[in-house]
């Protein structure tokens, strides 16, 4: 098991290295295909597309991860981003270019069949700790992707995409040999049978067969006839489908709308930290190289070792809001700072605030049963990647317009947003602990009082 575990953080590391590496050739890039001085609208237009398709796919890696298995799924993704990376490399224009990129997008959605892996195989109490664990992997790609990108871009634009194909295809070799599936016990099961009467039903599930009390019921089993009923009701290879099925999921919404205002808040650092810091401290190439190196280390130290202890002794809860309120600080603090070393100072802050969404994470994933793993995992994963569409452009438009006069501003209205989303996280996790002390009841059969 420790094996299949480690092809999977594996997987995750790789995936934020190919996004990581391509950020300081990108300009280069597209200057060579024959675009001098990157304009906005194409240099724009391919970062939104990873994360358009990420949005378009992750729900249907997910739900095929659910239906056929985590294994093939990872591997076939893997394979993809070994073509994707190839394609880049040697792509002799703009759209070979972009075709590229849509299929790294398309194949590197591995992130929600990971997260479901892991939701597979630990306990409830123990995911938090899990999720930390694949946020440190994610910051230690981040740490090697621009590292990696910078040093071959020194010999050649397209020799780091070359390094990322043979990354990838030696991470889908070893996961072949090593990685155990982790639904199998559940696709040796005989049958379902139909839906039992209503006295029989579990509290967890209401007469139409959805969730009727997620944080209640976190721990418990489906009731016969669930899988069928959602399978049914979303067919696995509509993108939407995820996302209805999460609007309809009680308890569901509130968090997720959460989780979007946090996923929308992320996208600042990505999007401005390198010009705010070219504008703001005139640092260099290997100024903004160094600093993204020592966030990913930092990052992926507080996820690998604060994440779960913080989880297990406060709660998720407790965690979620002390992520948001150390980075909400730190956003307010890099907007008035005007020194580059404080920019450095400020980097645990802003890794102590990624201690929320691995707690949000673990509460989500709570809310729904075990069947469902992959689906919620590819919602979210959906949700961020709609949010990395459009925050990335709008976010851009407001600094540029904004920093001669306020260079800060942009980070003000992130901390804005985490004041908006805080109270309505207490509001939703006061609502899921009610829901948790006063589970629904089973509806009673038709007959009986």
């Amino acid at each position: 098991m420790r094996l299949s575990l480690s092809a999977v953080l594996a997987t995750a590391a790789l995936d934020a290295m190919g996004v990581a590496l391509t950020l300081p050739i990108l300009p280069a890039l597209l200057r060579q295909v024959g675009h001098d001085g990157a304009p906005g609208w194409r240099y724009g237009g391919f970062l939104a597309l990873y994360a358009l398709m990420q949005f378009l796919l992750s729900p249907t890696l997910g739900a095929l991860s659910d239906r056929h298995g985590r294994r093939p799924v990872l591997l076939l993704s893997l394979l993809g981003q070994c073509a994707s990376y190839l394609l880049l490399a040697l792509a002799p224009n703009f759209t070979l270019l972009m075709l590229g990129r849509a299929l790294a997008g398309a194949t590197g959605a591995t992130g929600a069949v990971a997260a479901a892996y892991l939701a597979d195989v630990t306990p409830p109490a123990g995911r938090a700790r899990r999720f930390g664990q694949l946020g440190a992997c994610v910051g230690l790609g981040y740490i090697a992707g621009p590292a990696l990108g910078g040093a071959l871009g020194e010999h050649g634009v397209r020799l780091p995409f070359l390094a990322a194909a043979a990354l990838a295809l030696v991470n889908a070799a070893w996961t072949a040999s090593v990685l155990r599936e982790s639904r199998q016990h559940l696709r040796d099961e005989a049958p379902t049978p139909a839906m039992p009467p209503a006295s029989e039903a579990t509290p967890m599930t209401s007469a139409t067969g959805h969730l009727a009390g997620p944080a209640a019921c976190a721990d418990a089993q489906p009731a016969a006839g669930l899988d069928r009923t959602m399978h049914v009701a979303h067919h696995p290879l509509d993108p939407l489908g995820p996302l209805r099925w999460g609007w309809r999921t009680p308890g569901l919404p509130p968090l997720l709308g959460i989780y979007a205002i946090f996923a929308l808040v992320a996208e600042i650092g990505g999007t401005v930290w390198v010009p705010y810091g070219e504008d703001r401290f005139g640092w260099s190439p290997w100024s903004v190289g160094v600093s993204l190196a020592c966030f990913g280390a930092c990052h992926a130290l507080v996820q690998a070792c604060l994440t779960g202890p913080l989880a297990e002794r406060w709660g998720e809860r407790r965690t979620l809001l002390l992520g948001a309120a150390a980075d909400a600080s730190a956003y307010l603090l890099i907007a008035i700072a005007s020194q580059g070393w404080m920019a450095f100072a400020l980097l645990p802050l802003f890794c102590v605030g990624g201690l929320a969404a691995p707690a949000l994470q673990s509460l989500l994933s709570a809310s729904v049963d075990g069947a469902h793993q992959g689906r919620l995992q590819g919602l979210l994963a959906s949700t961020a990647g709609l949010v990395s569409v459009g925050g990335p452009l709008t976010i851009s438009v407001l600094y540029f317009a904004s920093r001669h006069r306020m260079p800060g501003l942009v980070w003000c209205v992130g901390a804005a947003l985490y004041g908006l989303g805080l109270p309505l996280a207490l509001l939703a996790l006061r609502s899921r602990s009610a829901r948790s002390t006063h589970p629904p009841r089973a509806t009673p059969p038709t007959g009986q009082a």
